[in-house]
């Protein structure tokens, strides 16, 4: 029979061995994505997308994210409590030394990695940051974002303006539905424009302007890590929870790889619930933070509800006024820009509404709903369009009685939160693999298991972008590849929000006890 002293001896060499297969781990990833960023299509000189090299970077991906199920599974769920007996509090200070520690450990690890990958990885997997390349130009030329559309200066017979910075038409040459006027929020728009000030008449390539938004996108996710550290230390967790978040492949990828604009976001939602964790009652700083993250992505916006649960009617109508306020200040003088401020609103909405109505990508329960009405033998005859916005509105609707029952039953903001955003990444027509982000970066305080499992499944949708036999981009014209992996792909997320609904963790068990 083992003593408690081996048990917290074996317990230790196991954390040191998961932290040590972690690191190699993410140093593996890191090598997929420098070796999956330098390879040129033969013809264009550009970055290509082969199908040997995606599969390195699932089979690393795939072994780190095995190496951090095994951190999780040996880190202890208790939380740390202070005492009064002076040998107690002693202990308790060597332990917050290496607590410390090990968080820039983590910190120090991820920040690594993610340089090697500026340095290393040009943009492959997406090509988004084209588009905040000419939002921000456009911006930085005093006009409104909403007011241009990239195809004005790609297509001869639509051009009717000359280029209002240098290298315009290249850079809207690279932008993806350039027929579209851009579909990102005030917030964003101004740091795309922050980010490419100064390029001035003789501009940087689009890539060195990449590889600056890419940057800036670390700086501020490396934010987001502090904020967590300060989160883990202040709810008495151990240090290495954060590792789950810091060293998973998927941030790696999509933020220092591809540069996905939520990066934005995310130190103003771990922020936001971290000043209300540290002080409740501090509402008008959780929500200009909450409402700074609304003007990134609205998916935020559910979230002040939870942080606003149990209060009185004062207490809402504040949080409103403050982050009204904060929307206006942002937005009036972006869509003022160009003085077009009804035409900027309009082609916001337009955009949106095509996003809303026509997406599709790698849909989970949306595309069982959708396959359902199809079958039917009396839907059969309704036009595309109606069997689509059918089962978008089933979803919603499904969405909207989840984020009900979250609201009436959760307990703890940053796991209601958490399940808030993976509904969403489940009932959206598109999921893409960044869309979980919002829900990932709370893990190392939400432990949903769900969460976990997505981080895993989800980037198996970049195989509906390879057709057979090419070595670049398909056009996937709303085939998402075969029907098969997104059931493969979905399935055990559900198996395992299954779990965390009939079986929470011994550690939400404690939060419910402490609300």
């Amino acid at each position: 029979m083992t003593t408690p002293r081996e048990q917290t001896l074996t317990q230790a060499r196991l954390i040191a061995l998961a932290t040590a297969l972690g690191i190699l781990g993410l140093g593996a990833v890191t090598v997929a994505l420098a070796v999956l960023g330098r390879v040129q299509d033969p013809e264009s000189g550009t970055p290509a997308l082969w199908p040997e090299h995606l599969s390195l970077i699932w089979i690393t991906s795939f072994l780190q994210w095995c190496a951090l199920t095994l951190l999780w599974l040996v880190l202890p769920r208790r939380r740390r409590r202070g005492a009064s007996d002076p040998a107690r509090v002693h202990r308790n200070s060597r332990r917050a030394t290496v607590r410390s520690r090990l968080l820039l450990l983590v910190i120090g690890v991820a920040a690594l990695a993610r340089i090697a990958v500026l340095v290393t990885h040009e943009p492959v997997l997406s090509d988004d940051i084209h588009r905040y390349i000419f939002d921000g130009r456009t911006v930085g030329a005093g006009s409104s974002p909403y007011l241009v559309a990239p195809i004005e200066y790609t297509d001869p017979a639509l051009r009717t303006r000359a280029e209002a910075w240098a290298g315009q038409s290249t850079v809207a040459a690279l932008v993806n539905h350039p027929e579209l006027h851009t579909i990102y929020l005030p917030l964003s728009q101004w740091i795309f424009a922050a980010a490419t000030l100064g390029a001035g008449d003789d501009p940087p390539s689009p890539s060195a302007l990449a590889r600056r938004l890419r940057a800036l996108f670390v700086l501020l996710e490396l934010a987001a890590l502090l904020l967590l550290a300060r989160a883990l230390v202040a709810t008495g967790r151990h240090p290495l929870w954060l590792a789950l978040y810091a060293w998973h492949p998927l941030p790696l990828t999509e933020i220092a790889g591809s540069g996905h604009q939520d990066a934005i976001g995310l130190p103003l939602l771990v922020g936001a619930l971290l000043l209300f964790t540290l002080s409740p009652r501090r509402i008008i700083a959780w929500t200009l933070a909450l409402a700074a993250a609304v003007l990134v992505k609205p998916v935020v916006l559910p979230v002040t509800a939870l942080l606003l649960r149990g209060r009185e009617w004062r207490a809402w109508l504040l949080a409103a006024a403050v982050g009204a306020a904060l929307v206006t200040v942002v937005t009036v003088p972006l869509v003022l820009l160009g003085g077009g401020a009804g035409e900027s609103i309009r082609n916001l909405a337009a955009t949106a509404t095509r996003f809303s109505l026509k997406w599709a990508h790698f849909g989970g329960l949306h595309d069982w709903i959708l396959a359902t009405i199809e079958s039917v033998p009396r839907l059969r005859d309704w036009s595309n369009d109606a069997q689509e916005q059918t089962a978008r509105t089933i979803c919603l609707a499904i969405l909207a009685g989840a984020i009900a029952v979250i609201f009436a039953r959760g307990r703890d903001a940053w796991r209601d939160a958490s399940c808030i955003f993976l509904a969403m990444v489940l009932l959206t027509p598109t999921a893409h693999p960044w869309y979980l982000l919002w829900s990932l970066v709370l893990l190392p305080i939400a432990r949903l298991r769900a969460v976990w499992i997505a981080s895993l499944t989800l980037p198996w949708g970049y195989a509906a972008y390879l057709s057979a036999g090419s070595r670049g981009w398909s056009d996937t014209s709303g085939a998402d590849g075969p029907s098969w992996l997104p059931i493969i792909a979905h399935l055990p997320i559900y198996a395992a929000l299954i779990i965390d609904v009939i079986r929470p963790s011994r550690d939400g068990h404690e939060r419910a006890r402490e609300a």
